[in-house]
């Protein structure tokens, strides 16, 4: 069984998320360019935790 990798962003990213699709819209001009670096080196994701505090983000199955 594979160990799953963990992100955690301490930044309210609710602005960027779409509900019905469960993403982050992390190709909009104004997404956080700090956050979307560590997120590109972190790979594919699902959003496991959201909320106006932190996002948690869990690596997909390969």
């Amino acid at each position: 069984m594979a160990s799953e990798k963990v992100l955690v962003i301490k930044k309210n990213l609710l602005y960027w998320y779409n509900e019905l699709d469960n993403i982050l819209e992390i190709n909009s001009p104004n997404f956080p360019k700090y956050v979307l670096s560590k997120i590109k080196l972190f790979g594919e994701f699902e959003i496991d935790y959201i909320d106006e505090r932190k996002v948690k983000l869990i690596s997909k199955a390969k």
